[in-house]
């Protein structure tokens, strides 16, 4: 079942779990009004059309959301307002045992947190293990950015150029 998530040009998220919606846009589609407000949702900006890749689904109250499109700088700045460079983000996030459990780092008290190559490493891995073939490879040259929020249960994850993102989330009810 479909659900209009839209009223009156506004995104409008419905007051019952949605049991499912399902959005693919590949490069060189038509890109409706209503799916630019949903990626905006996302991603706090509405994307550049050209070259926009994106697939959202929701099952019940589980949301993945992977999206890859053209960006600038002012773009990058607006989506990274509440997101964490890569390093930062374990450094400072309020439940470090659940950010290094995300990355697959070891709890136990034993992992260094001044390892950055180790950090994006791990994420390197974990990025590409998680993104869609329409995203780019995540490689040591991208900057990472995470939700300053982000678990098991739930992550966003921003990687990228200036002149690109990729951008995955996913919330697990």
């Amino acid at each position: 079942m479909m659900v209009d998530f839209f009223k009156k040009g506004r995104l409008k998220l419905p007051s019952r779990p949605v049991k499912i919606y399902n959005l693919e846009i590949s490069a060189g589609s038509a890109v409706s009004k209503k799916d630019l407000y949903l990626l905006n949702f996302f991603l706090n900006f509405f994307p550049n059309k050209e070259k926009l890749c994106c697939c959202i689904k929701t099952y019940s109250d589980d949301v993945f959301a992977h999206i890859y499109c053209q960006t600038s700088l002012e773009e990058w700045a607006q989506l990274n307002k509440d997101m964490v460079e890569i390093t930062r983000f374990l450094a400072g996030h309020e439940y470090p045992e659940e950010a290094l459990n995300l990355l697959d780092l070891p709890e136990d008290g034993s992992f260094n947190f001044s390892d950055e190559a180790l950090i994006h490493a791990k994420a390197i891995d974990f990025i590409n293990e998680n993104r869609k073939d329409f995203q780019t490879k995540c490689t040591t040259k991208d900057s990472i950015y995470f939700d300053k929020n982000s678990d098991v249960n739930y992550f966003k994850i921003v990687w990228g150029l200036p002149s690109y993102m990729n951008f995955i989330s996913e919330n697990l009810g």
